[in-house]
This record gives C-alpha cells, sequence and structure tokens, in this order.
C-alpha cells in the first residue's frame, strides 16, 4: 500500500523533532560550510553515511529526551502507546523507502544539503541514495525508539549502511544463533510463571492452555525456533484464530483438525468473543516480552504490534453489562424454583442455587467470593453477624481490595443463614456450601453456579437467549447493589469497603490515613439501607428458605 499521504505528515515532524534539538554545534558548522567559497557537488558513500548517521543520532537523542524528561512517570497505557507510535512511524517510513516514494523527505534533505553547503540535482541518483538511506536510517532509529529498553548510550546502531536494505526487525536472526523451539519456549515461560507465583491455579488452567495452542498454530507442526517469529506468523496466528470456535468440544467439531475447522463456516456465535480474543492477544504479547528479555526474540514490539486490539472493536461487539430491573428480579424470585411450586428438572436440588443469588443481591458479593466461603468466615464482628471475604486457605480474591468485611443483612438471617452456618457447623461441615456439588476446578469452583444461572434466568425471561450475548448475567447482582447504593446515596467510601473496589474511583485525598469502618457503621450505613427484600416482596421466599437449612 503507498503511503504518500502520510509522507508529509511524518517528515514535517522529523522536521520539527530536528529544529527544536538543533545545538549550537550545528549552527558553527552552517556559518563554516557558508563560507567555502566552492561548493560540492556530488555525494560520495562516505559522505552519506556520515549525515545519515548525524540524522539518526539526533532523533534517537531527542527521542531519548521526550522519554526520560517528564513531570510525572509514564502510566504503563500511556507508554504502550507511545512505543506503538514508535514503531508505526518507523514502519510507515520504511514502507514509503521500498516505494522509492521521497517526496514526503525532500523538504528534510534539501535542508541539510543546505547546511553543508552541498547541491545536487533532485534528479540524480546522489540524491536519492541520500533520500533512501536517510528514510531507512530514521525508520532504524525509530524501531531502537519503541523499544521499551531504549537509551541512545546502550544503542547499537551503527552507520547506516549507505544503498543496502536496512534490516527489518522482523526478520528472523542469523543462521548460527540457537534458541528454543517455540513450545519449549511456551513451556519454560509457563514453568516460570508458575514457579514464581506471578499465576494463580486459574491462571495456569485458563493461560497455558492458550498459550499452548498458539505454539501449536504458528509451528503449524514444525520445530520452529522462537528467534524465527516474524509479523508474518503472528498475522496468521490472529487471522485464523478469529475463525476457530470457542468450545472445541462441542460435537459440531469434535475431532476435527485445525485445518478441517478452518475449511468450515463456523457461526459467529460459536467463535471467540472480541473480549476473549483480546484476553488471548495479551496472553500471547505477555509471552512474546519475556521471549524479548530471555534473548530468544531482538524485538519484542514490532511482533506485538501484529496482534494490537482496538477499543473500538471490544465496545462495538461487547454487550456492556448492566444492573437487574426491578421486574427482572421480581421475574427470578418470584419464580416457581424460588417459590417452592415447581415440579420436576424446574425445582432446586443445591443448596447454592437458592442461596447464592440472594447472597449476591444484598452484599454485592462475587460469585467465586460466595462460592468458596468457609462457615468459620461467618462469625460476630463488632457485635454484628459479618461475612469475611479472605484469602486464606484455598480461597483467591480476585484483586487485594477483595479482603473486606461485609455485615449480614438482616433478610438473610429471616431467611435462616446464620442458622444454616450452625446447622453445619455441628455436622462437622467446612463450607457453607459442600464442594461436591461445586466446580471440580481449583481455583474456581463456582464455574457450574454461573453455568446454571445463565439457564435459569434464561427460563426466566431474564437476559438473552442461547447463541446471544446478555448483558445481564450472575454479575449484573452486584451491578446492581451498587448501583442501589449509588442512587440511595450511600457514602462512597463506606461501600468501596463493602464491596471490595480498588483504590481510585471513591477515594479522596484523606482515603490513605483513614482505617477501615467499623463492621457495625458499615451494617447501619450500608448494608441495613437496602430494601430490595420489600421493593420486590421476597417475604414468600422464608418458609421455602427453611428447606436450605440443612440441605448440602
Amino acid at each position: 500500500m503507498r503511503l504518500a499521504s502520510k509522507a508529509h505528515d511524518i517528515f514535517s515532524e522529523v522536521r520539527r523533532l530536528k529544529t527544536k534539538s538543533t545545538t549550537l554545534e550545528n549552527r558553527n558548522r552552517k556559518a563554516m560550510t557558508e563560507a567555502n567559497e566552492t561548493l560540492q557537488n556530488h555525494l560520495t558513500d562516505e559522505k552519506i553515511r556520515e549525515l545519515v548517521d548525524r540524522e539518526m543520532k539526533e532523533t534517537l537523542n531527542y527521542e531519548f529526551e521526550l522519554r526520560v524528561n517528564r513531570e510525572r512517570p509514564w502510566q504503563d497505557n500511556e507508554l504502550e502507546k507511545h512505543l506503538a507510535s514508535r514503531q508505526r512511524i518507523a514502519s510507515d517510513i520504511r514502507e514509503q523507502a521500498a516505494h522509492a516514494d521521497y517526496r514526503g523527505v525532500k523538504n528534510l534533505v534539501s535542508g541539510i544539503l543546505e547546511q553543508e553547503g552541498i547541491k545536487v540535482s533532485e534528479k540524480s541518483t546522489d540524491y536519492k541514495k541520500l533520500c533512501d538511506a536517510l528514510m531507512k536510517g530514521i525508520a532504524k532509529a525509530y524501531d531502537e525508539a519503541g523499544s521499551i529498553d531504549f537509551s541512545p548510550l546502550a544503542s547499537k546502531l551503527s552507520e547506516a549502511e549507505t544503498g543496502k536494505t536496512v534490516v527489518v526487525t522482523q526478520q528472523p536472526a542469523a543462521p548460527s544463533r540457537k534458541s528454543p523451539t517455540i513450545t519449549e519456549a511456551v513451556e519454560k515461560y509457563i514453568k516460570t510463571k508458575t514457579e514464581s507465583g506471578e499465576w494463580k491455579v486459574t491462571s495456569v488452567k485458563d493461560l497455558a492452555p492458550q498459550l499452548r495452542q498458539f505454539a501449536e498454530m504458528v509451528s503449524n507442526g514444525k520445530k520452529l525456533p522462537t528467534h524465527e517469529i516474524t509479523r508474518d506468523h503472528m498475522r496468521k496466528y490472529r487471522e485464523e484464530l478469529v475463525k476457530l470456535p470457542s468450545l472445541r468440544y462441542r460435537c459440531h467439531y469434535k475431532g476435527k483438525s485445525k485445518a478441517q475447522l478452518l475449511k468450515m463456516d463456523i457461526p459467529e456465535n460459536h467463535r471467540l468473543k472480541p473480549k476473549s480474543i483480546k484476553t488471548r492477544f495479551d496472553n500471547v504479547r505477555s509471552f512474546i516480552n519475556w521471549a524479548e528479555l530471555e534473548g530468544y526474540v531482538d524485538k519484542a514490539k514490532p511482533l506485538n504490534v501484529a496482534l494490537a486490539f482496538k477499543k473500538n472493536t471490544l465496545k462495538a461487539k461487547q454487550a456492556k453489562r448492566r444492573a437487574f430491573t426491578s421486574d427482572e428480579l421480581k421475574a427470578l424470585f418470584h419464580s416457581a424454583p424460588y417459590q417452592g411450586t415447581a415440579t420436576g428438572k424446574q425445582k432446586f436440588t443445591k443448596a447454592w442455587q437458592f442461596w447464592a443469588p440472594l447472597i449476591a443481591l444484598f452484599t454485592g458479593a462475587r460469585v467465586e467470593e460466595i462460592c468458596q466461603l468457609h462457615l468459620d468466615d461467618i462469625r460476630e464482628i463488632d457485635g454484628v453477624s459479618c461475612i469475611d471475604i479472605n484469602n486464606e486457605g484455598d480461597k483467591e480474591l480476585k484483586t487485594a481490595a477483595g479482603k473486606r468485611i461485609v455485615p449480614v443483612h438482616p433478610f438473610l438471617i429471616r431467611l435462616g443463614l446464620l442458622e444454616r452456618v450452625k446447622t453445619l457447623r455441628s455436622k462437622g461441615e467446612q463450607h457453607l456450601f459442600s464442594r461436591k456439588t461445586l466446580s471440580k476446578r481449583e481455583g474456581n469452583v463456582s464455574a457450574n453456579v454461573t453455568q446454571w444461572f445463565t439457564r435459569f434466568r434464561r427460563d426466566c425471561g431474564v437476559g438473552a437467549g442461547e447463541g446471544e450475548v446478555s448483558n445481564v448475567t450472575f454479575h449484573s447482582f452486584r451491578h446492581t447493589f451498587i448501583t442501589w447504593a449509588k442512587l440511595h446515596d450511600i457514602d462512597r467510601r463506606k461501600l468501596k469497603e463493602v464491596v471490595g473496589h480498588e483504590k481510585g474511583e471513591f477515594d479522596d485525598i484523606t482515603a490513605i490515613y483513614e482505617g477501615s469502618y467499623p463492621a457495625s457503621t458499615l451494617f447501619r450505613d450500608v448494608i441495613q439501607p437496602v430494601d430490595w427484600d420489600r421493593e420486590i416482596t421476597l417475604d414468600a421466599l422464608v418458609p421455602h428458605g427453611k428447606q436450605w437449612i440443612k440441605s448440602r
């Protein structure tokens, strides 16, 4: 693709940066050349190397100043965008050079030649050689500036090779170089993340298969050395991944190879959702960054750019999660299974089917937090019955702020939650809900709860149907709790302590000096005011709830 339309903008920026970084030495050099009586009319290869090398160094120095002269540290997203912009500039300049499109660089070259006191025709081979070498040299400088560990003091860039192609970052390294195969590198990465404790149990189960699939797809049955991965491999992985089904165990795809799947017309609703694709891309990009640190690839950034994911793509196709409406809550909790009038397969058979949605509605807790509760986590604190959400033993939390104390709502007590705790404890049970009835996946015991709730809400006519993306899920109970609190002017700092948000949205400058609120305060000001039991009339659940005090 020709990029002539971008050429002027790119090199206007290069000229602007060059002008801004002009030194006293440059001005003195210009004065000396203007004093020469005879102007040169020929450019030697050695002179071209000298000019290009100087421009590269000036570009690198300016870029380094731009990187380090900051009033505040770079934020992760800011730095990522900055590095990506440098790689895009390098790619655009290199492509213009490949097409011998020198229009964008002419003014810059003319300025350099005038400064040096050299006159050559724009139609001459010398002039075009300078344009070509200058574009490739500056592209190389921007490649360097697009690296996360960039520093001109440690730069390996040497004088540009006049008339020769500047090495493109994505090209494989020299044949003599040794690196593990992509499959071996992936396994080492997984082992490193697991043994260091950076990955939780759920991360190992979710992320490891994604990386192994990536290795399988790019190697295509061959022993591909990691240093030979190119942007073409990354682009092919991207193109193929979006065409594959999200659940290979479905009967339609069971036993089929990747080649067979790619030939099939997979319905869009069977494919990976944009959010899932982004998660996989982020996982692979993290692996490639690690591979650069290990010396397995020269530059991670040019490879990772191929997996860039536009935010508007995610927003356009992903349903935005929302709170339940009052009518939807009535449809759920006034349903036959909750009223105790269901028959056959509609009847609840496990205690968490009754309790988990109600606990979520009256506490704003996440589904995993609820399902992994121990009986000892429900106890009296500050004279108030509370749920202690923590990561002790076999429990995990989504964030550090997830560790918190949540008072028990009076309606949950009316339903018999505390009585259930007492009864199960007397039987020698350890968990609020028997692990035999929950998911067997370590670190994700709530998997079958969310799956059940999806079927249940559909049966109640709430949210999207099968094959559609729903904007209400089990997590919507948390949205419902937080939305209700905001609409009723509940103090946001107290709300934050109950729902376990990270610091930020609800904080003011004094927050870092404050301790936690007493449980009695959180009960009085956050939990007790929640009135869904009266708003949607849940009294009929009380007699039916007695059935689920002893049941597992």
